[in-house]
């Protein structure tokens, strides 16, 4: 056709040029803050950052101490870790251009990062933000278990967040009750 050899394609299928992607579903703030209270204290900014910056595991896992602006209340993603293969980290630019970027930390969140900081981080600029309970650095996929998602929505199958566990060591799954219950 394009080549103005035939008037029209006869290799027409009826609706294969659309894509239907069902709406993704979103958690409430209340169940961010939800699985905030199941996990570890150590994990508890990282479950608001990525609920409430909407930061990817490898951003948070990639944030140092300098990243985290308390004052001016940004985070600057630069960098993110990604599992290889093999097992390895590596530690690359974000995904895509738009990846490296400014993002606004909300007042509510402000007192939970600022005691993450104090107690869980790194000394100096390159402190890393996220280090396990070992102060190894974490994971570079995270860990799942089937009754996180319950905690946050009781009764549901299966984990839609992440317990940020880290490899080599066993963290303790806490479940909160269904609610009624």
């Amino acid at each position: 056709m394009s080549d103005e050899l035939i008037r029209r394609n006869p290799c027409q299928v009826k609706g294969a040029g659309s894509v239907h992607t069902p709406e993704r579903p979103t958690v409430t703030v209340k169940e961010v803050y939800a699985l905030a209270e199941t996990v570890q204290p150590r994990y508890r900014a990282l479950v608001l950052m990525a609920g409430f910056l909407g930061l990817r595991w490898g951003e948070l896992i990639g944030l140092h101490r300098r990243d985290v602006d308390l004052e001016h209340r940004t985070v600057r993603v630069r960098r993110a870790v990604a599992a290889l293969s093999n097992g390895q980290r590596e530690i690359k630019a974000p995904k895509s251009a738009a990846g490296k970027r400014t993002v606004s930390i909300p007042g509510v969140i402000l007192p939970d990062l600022q005691e993450h900081l104090k107690r869980f981080v790194e000394a100096g600029a390159m402190g890393v933000s996220s280090s396990g309970p070992r102060g190894r650095p974490r994971a570079a996929t995270p860990s799942t278990c089937s009754g996180t998602r319950r905690a946050v929505r009781p009764g549901s199958r299966g984990c839609t967040f992440m317990t940020f566990g880290t490899r080599g060591t066993r963290s303790p799954r806490q479940q909160v009750p269904a609610q009624g219950s």
